[in-house]
């Protein structure tokens, strides 16, 4: 059913629930809105870095810590009509604050579980397979199946080197090092580092220095 009033709102009503509506400042719909090639929401926007959105996903559910407003990638099977998700970007309450947020990259596995890959947390730590990040980039290793691989470097032709370059001014204050670190906890605290003079030490206890 749809009402209408001359120079008001439309309302358009399913069985006697308001579904549509409109007003001077857009339209409200209640429920699912399914849209074919969505181009803008909102346009003529000043949006640069942390500007006004163009579109706006929202969850009005009451946040209780799982409230999360998604944007989900779906396809058609291979070779049939049936259609399956395939990714997701999330945003949700990230738990430091009432207004904090984290925003999750997700895809899913060959078992057609919706994993969580990437997660950004409301302090800019980025976690790849790793759910509560405490630095800048943390990421957990890979399975047992390629021998715990994080990362693969490699040139694609003779000549073309693969490389890793790390810049930095001391690694930590708490051990007096200025040289790249390396440590590894579960063994006894091992240490390993290289100091000024290009020597490579290791050790069981805090180094002195960056070449004691």
């Amino acid at each position: 059913m749809i009402k209408a009033t001359e120079n008001s709102d439309v309302k358009l009503y399913f069985d006697n629930s308001l579904k549509l509506n409109t007003s001077p400042s857009g339209v409200d719909v209640t429920g699912t809105l399914n849209v074919t090639g969505i181009t803008t929401v909102k346009t003529e926007v000043n949006a640069t870095g942390v500007g006004d959105p163009i579109v706006k996903i929202c969850n009005t559910r009451l946040n209780t810590g799982s409230g999360a407003a998604g944007l989900r990638f779906v396809t058609n099977e291979i070779s049939g009509s049936d259609q399956y998700t395939r990714a997701q970007i999330s945003a949700e309450y990230d738990g430091a604050s009432n207004v904090s947020g984290r925003l999750i990259f997700s895809t899913v596995n060959s078992s057609g579980t919706l994993t969580a890959r990437v997660r950004i947390d409301d302090d800019g730590n980025v976690g790849i397979n790793d759910s509560s990040p405490d630095c800048k980039l943390s990421i957990e290793s890979g399975s047992a199946g390629d021998n715990h691989k994080i990362a693969d470097f490699r040139g694609s032709t003779v000549g073309n080197a693969a490389g890793l370059q790390i810049n930095y001014y001391a690694c930590g204050s708490d051990d007096n090092r200025s040289g790249l670190y390396w440590e590894h906890q579960n063994v006894g605290n091992m240490r390993m580092w290289m100091g000024e003079d290009l020597k490579l030490r290791m050790s069981r206890s805090t180094p002195g220095s960056a070449n004691a």
